[in-house]
């Protein structure tokens, strides 16, 4: 499992830049993460449970289990967490970096730009920020 450092309930404001359409500019967000593998987010009240799991005999890979056919593979690398996705071919990259007292998230999207000789280019798109403090 993740260190006992990041265990707890963290809370903060989570900030899109640009703005998404239909979507507020600022949002309440909450992170829960346990020693049984809890790790849910919330955002604006709305919860979002995940399991996430250690992968046996590789102590900075995990997997983040959705709990509808979605497992998603992420590792730590010191003290952030990634994951990397592709949803309806726009690419997210995701941190979870643990400062201090604090937890930093960000999202990052990016979209096809186009391909020139075999290379995709990826348009960034967004970024939602974050940071926490354990409550």
């Amino acid at each position: 499992m993740l260190p006992v450092a990041w265990h707890g309930t963290w809370r903060g404001t989570l900030q899109i830049v640009p703005p998404l359409k239909n979507y507020p500019a600022k949002i309440a967000m909450e992170l829960r993460v346990s020693a049984a593998g809890e790790f849910a987010l919330v955002y604006d009240g709305a919860v979002r449970p995940y399991t996430l799991e250690a992968v046996v005999g590789e102590p900075t890979r995990f997997n983040l289990d959705e709990h509808n056919g979605i497992t998603m593979e992420g590792f730590l690398d010191s003290e952030t967490l990634h994951f990397v996705f592709e949803v309806e071919k726009t690419l997210l990259v995701t941190r979870y970096t643990l400062v201090g007292k604090t937890l930093r998230y960000e999202i990052r999207t990016f979209k096809s730009g186009g391909v020139a000789q075999g290379v995709t280019s990826l348009r960034h798109h967004s970024v939602q920020r974050a940071t926490l403090k354990r409550r």
